[in-house]
């Protein structure tokens, strides 16, 4: 039973190639873009929580001194 479905499956897929083609096409592209901004978002909080520490932001109204 399992086997058919297997064989029903690829009979499909290699019948419509074009759509096979295109979907895995956007099913990787979608996977490297979802990758890529998850390791920039990562990457960009280590760098600023460790740099947060070294540096100060003093913001004074003019003619304050």
């Amino acid at each position: 039973m399992r086997l058919s479905f297997l064989s029903l499956a690829w009979k499909n897929l290699a019948r419509n190639r074009t759509r096979t083609l295109l979907t895995v096409a956007g099913v990787t592209v979608a996977v490297t873009l979802f990758t890529f901004f998850y390791t920039l978002d990562a990457s960009l909080n280590v760098v600023l929580n460790e740099s947060s520490g070294k540096q100060n932001l003093i913001v004074q109204q003019e003619g304050h001194w």
